[in-house]
């Protein structure tokens, strides 16, 4: 899949969007899970959507430097979506749980 050489960055930003809606939604979901408890409704709204972004950044980032005869696709996730995902969760796991516990 050679879509980044070949696409303007609309059409990527939609692809990357379509390609990760599952990834996307199930890091939130998880996240979400994560901070419930510890924090109130608006932080961890606005949390959400800024780790959104984040993460969608990240998995462009990946997806440009992704290994062309490789395949990002892995059932219905989409790989650079999971790694944007797992560093943005680590990262938030890391500095929110922290902060809450002081």
């Amino acid at each position: 899949m050679d879509a980044p050489a070949q696409m303007y960055f609309p059409q990527m930003f939609v692809l990357l969007l379509l390609l990760g809606v599952c990834t996307f939604w199930l890091g939130r979901l998880i996240q979400w899970l994560l901070l419930r408890k510890s924090h109130p409704r608006r932080k961890i709204f606005f949390i959400l959507i800024v780790s959104l972004l984040l993460s969608y950044l990240l998995a462009l980032l990946f997806w440009f430097i992704w290994p062309q005869p490789a395949q990002p696709l892995w059932t219905v996730f989409f790989l650079p979506a999971v790694t944007g995902e797992l560093i943005i969760l680590i990262l938030t796991l890391v500095i929110f749980k922290r902060r809450k516990q002081k």
